[in-house]
């Protein structure tokens, strides 16, 4: 998960470990592919500063077949026709819903290839 805000990453940690799900945060974008090796989904908050967040969702699916969940902080459909021009697979609004995030992603890793 990229994001720089605690909260959120420790909101999102908290929900994804209720399902036994494991979580790793950093708040740089750097090196962000790095951190996707091996894992069944990225998370990347769109709030980064400069546009990192559409950057680094740029970056994953150039480099990898990485499902990539965003966390975006507003809902229009301007918004989500620019999501999907990035390539990622789903998205959830902040605040965050707990229940919405853990689906979203178990519905991610269900239908995601074996080997990425």
């Amino acid at each position: 998960m990229v994001t720089r805000e605690r909260a959120v990453a420790d909101e999102v940690c908290a929900a994804l470990a209720a399902h036994d799900h494991t979580c790793e945060h950093t708040t740089r974008p750097e090196g962000v592919t790095t951190l996707a090796v091996g894992a069944d989904v990225v998370l990347v908050d769109l709030d980064l500063p400069d546009a990192a967040g559409r950057a680094v969702c740029r970056e994953l699916r150039a480099a990898s077949g990485v499902p990539v969940l965003a966390l975006v902080a507003r809902d229009d459909a301007h918004d989500r026709v620019g999501l999907l021009a990035l390539g990622i697979d789903d998205y959830v609004v902040k605040p965050i819903d707990r229940h919405q995030l853990r689906g979203r992603v178990d519905a991610i890793v269900g239908r995601a290839p074996t080997e990425r």
